[in-house]
């Protein structure tokens, strides 16, 4: 499968705003001093991107290299739970040994999250298994709770997509919307279904972009004005518009997601600009940087403490980094390369 490298950068280019984002929560003078630029926006945005993308490039690796649905399912299990399973088994063995106490002058959503007393070893085990979007060891841990979820049922979605008329799709789109502008199935007993088909919707979204990428790079290829009024758009309601709450803002980020991919694979500009080296290289790592980078923000800022916080933040940007090119060298690649050895392989013939 060729390689778009401009989309790994976005990938980078999210984690790394999620990152600053998590920072502008730790500290209240950390967030006056961002929060004029939108980034505190930036989490359910680069989420949703996260999914779109997902959506995109596993359509488009399930159409051209026609993996069976083993096969399919084993390369996802090898590239999300290797080095998901490293930071947990890391961040629970910080939360036994170094006891990390909550500093009660930074925010009480940080206090809240970073390693919150009384974490059990049967939740610890629930960590491992991206069973249920249970985040304390991990606060990022969630998301990647749904696009295994997805992951499991995506190939059966993706037949179902491409050979279902178009009537249904938008039908199946529309019940998604209402869903999501709803709360009363949220405390239910199927909230996790729904919620993963919430979730799931946003990986379709990316999958019909997909599908359809030669017509949206026909039509939007044409006119520029177009496309830069969509990045505008996107601009603006992510960084301008006041944000909502809940899942009726990641809806509304999910579509801005999904314009500005459908934008971006139709624009040389940008897609030249995205292929520079130092964002290629922060969408290589951006995995990593998105399982760490609250780890080593939990620990800076209890090591560091009484130091100037803006200080502690580019500290944990910089140290984020660091780790992330240390982990993405040491788990991530030998396990993308046992997802590249499952694809290779095929059962003896007796």
């Amino acid at each position: 499968m060729k390689r778009l490298g401009y989309l790994d950068s976005i990938r980078g280019v999210a984690a790394l705003l999620v990152a600053i984002a998590h920072l502008a929560l730790v500290d209240d003078a950390l967030g006056f001093e961002i929060k004029y630029v939108g980034v505190l926006r930036a989490p359910d945005f680069a989420v949703d991107l996260f999914f779109v993308l997902s959506g995109f490039v596993l359509f488009y690796q399930l159409q051209t290299e026609r993996p069976s649905y083993l096969v399919f399912v084993a390369r996802r299990f090898l590239r999300l739970f290797p080095p998901c399973i490293i930071a947990v088994l890391a961040s629970y063995a910080i939360y036994l040994h170094l006891a990390p106490a909550a500093i009660q002058h930074l925010t009480p959503w940080f206090r809240e999250v970073s390693w919150p007393p009384g974490i059990t070893f049967d939740q610890f085990l629930v960590h491992l298994t991206l069973s249920n979007p249970l985040n304390l060891l991990l606060p990022p841990l969630w998301s990647l709770v749904y696009e295994w979820r997805v992951s499991i049922v995506f190939p059966l979605v993706v037949v179902a997509f491409l050979n279902a008329p178009k009537l249904v799709s938008v039908v199946v789109l529309g019940l998604t919307v209402m869903v999501a502008e709803t709360s009363f199935w949220q405390q239910s007993q199927f909230d996790w279904i729904l919620s993963t088909t919430f979730y799931g919707s946003f990986f379709l979204a990316g999958a019909a972009i997909a599908r359809y990428q030669t017509a949206i790079t026909d039509f939007l290829g044409r006119w520029a004005v177009l496309r830069y009024a969509i990045f505008a758009t996107v601009f603006y309601w992510v960084s301008v518009k006041p944000q909502m709450s809940g899942y009726e803002n990641y809806l509304r980020m999910g579509v801005m997601a999904a314009l500005f991919i459908a934008a971006t694979v139709s624009d040389p500009l940008l897609q030249a600009v995205l292929s520079v080296r130092p964002l290629l290289f922060l969408g290589r790592i951006s995995y990593s940087l998105y399982l760490w980078h609250f780890i080593v923000i939990g620990v800076l800022f209890r090591a560091l403490d009484g130091f100037n916080p803006v200080l502690i933040a580019a500290l944990c940007l910089i140290v984020s980094v660091l780790v992330a090119v240390l982990m993405h060298r040491l788990v991530e690649v030998p396990s993308i390369k046992m997802g590249r050895a499952v694809s290779r392989w095929r059962p003896a013939v007796a």
